[in-house]
């Protein structure tokens, strides 16, 4: 919000105030893992920031589930196994969290994040036809079907 102070660097993730002016005003989160979205570096993240976002919601008379609660993905990339990588991938608009693995572990990953709250993602990152073939054939159908 223009002219609103906020010491939360991260769009859509402070807990006292952006997520409180959330409640109040907005009818969509988004965040993710990166230092331009929210800072919702790991699961633990995620769970904390809707708690606070509940809370919000319940002192302003509002429904929780009357904000669309979105995750931004970061940087998706398939191979052997699944980890993060222990330092965040940097571009000229932020750092983000880089998602490494195989479909089984994907679905793992966003079935997690369905569970913490999370009901729509955007992802980035899937550049080449194969790994979008795979996402969307492995892994949407098992995280739709949470």
């Amino acid at each position: 919000m223009p002219g609103t102070a906020c010491s939360d660097p991260g769009g859509g993730g402070g807990e006292k105030v952006t997520l409180r002016q959330v409640a109040q005003y907005a009818d969509a989160s988004n965040f993710g893992a990166g230092n331009t979205i929210g800072s919702a570096w790991t699961l633990d993240d995620v769970r904390r920031k809707y708690v606070a976002l509940r809370g919000h919601c319940e002192a302003m008379g509002r429904p929780y589930d009357s904000v669309l609660r979105t995750y931004f993905g970061g940087v998706l990339k398939f191979g052997q196994g699944v980890h993060t990588r222990e330092e965040p991938f940097s571009t000229a608009f932020g750092q983000y969290l880089v998602l490494q693995g195989d479909p089984k572990g994907a679905v793992a990953h966003y079935r997690a994040l369905v569970d913490a709250g999370v009901r729509y993602f955007i992802i980035v990152g899937l550049a080449d036809a194969k790994a979008l073939r795979l996402f969307a054939e492995q892994v949407v159908p098992e995280v739709a079907g949470t």
